[in-house]
C-alpha cells in the first residue's frame, strides 16, 4: 500500500507520498501499513411498539468501519480513457490549468501517458481508494394490525392479523457508489411484503 495521494500543483500528474512520476524516485518508506480495514465495532437495535391492536417492529444495524476499499479500487483506468465508462464523480474535479487545485488527475486517453501511467500504477494502490464505509441501515420494519376478537369471530377465526413488512428500506452512509454492507455495487435486496395471518 502506497501512502497518501496528492496532485502536483506544477503538473497535472497524480503523486503519492514519497513518490512522484516527476522524479521517478521513492522515498524512504515505500509501502507503509495505513490502517486495519476491519470494523471498529458493529451492532443492532431492535424495538417493538404496541398500541391497542397495532404493533410496530423496527431493527437497525450499524457498523463503524472508517477505513475500507471503495469503488475507486475497481476503476484502473483514468478519466478520459477511450472505451471505458466511469462514475460521474471521477470526472467532476480533475486537474486543468484553470483548476490547478483539482482533487483528481488530468484527463487522458491512454495509460502510456504520464498521467495515465501514474493513475494506473499508483493511484489505485494508494490511500485514495480507501474511504469511510461506516453506515446505519434500517434492516427490518413491520407494521401489523390485529382485528378485534368480535370481528375475527364473525369470520370463524380466533385471530386475524394484517401486516406489511419492509427490508433494507433506508441507509445512512458516506460510502460513495458502492453498498457499505456488501462492499460491492450490488446492495441487499430492498423488499416490501404484505400479508394476512389467521388462526382458527
Amino acid at each position: 500500500m502506497i501512502g497518501k495521494t496528492f496532485i502536483s500543483l506544477k503538473i497535472e500528474l497524480l503523486c503519492v507520498e514519497n513518490y512522484c512520476p516527476q522524479d521517478k524516485r521513492w522515498g524512504d518508506f515505500e509501502h507503509p501499513i495505513l490502517q486495519d480495514t476491519d470494523p471498529d465495532y458493529y451492532g443492532g437495535l431492535h424495538n417493538s411498539f404496541r398500541y391497542r391492536n397495532w404493533q410496530l417492529d423496527v431493527f437497525f444495524y450499524f457498523e463503524k468501519r472508517p477505513f475500507q476499499e471503495g469503488y475507486l479500487k475497481t476503476y484502473y483506468y483514468p478519466a478520459g480513457y477511450i472505451g471505458k465508462n466511469i462514475p460521474r464523480s471521477l470526472a467532476n474535479d480533475y486537474w486543468t490549468p484553470e483548476n490547478p487545485d483539482g482533487t483528481l488527475p488530468g484527463l487522458t486517453a491512454t495509460t502510456s501517458s504520464p498521467i495515465g501511467y501514474a493513475y494506473w500504477n499508483h493511484y489505485t494502490e494508494s490511500s485514495a481508494v480507501y474511504t469511510d464505509a461506516s453506515y446505519i441501515r434500517l434492516k427490518n420494519v413491520s407494521l401489523a394490525y390485529t382485528l378485534p376478537k368480535l370481528l375475527s369471530g364473525k369470520l370463524k377465526a380466533r385471530d386475524i392479523r394484517l401486516y406489511v413488512r419492509g427490508e433494507n428500506l433506508w441507509t445512512l452512509t458516506k460510502f460513495d457508489e458502492w453498498d457499505p454492507e456488501t462492499l460491492t455495487a450490488i446492495p441487499p435486496f430492498r423488499t416490501v411484503t404484505a400479508g394476512v395471518t389467521a388462526s382458527f
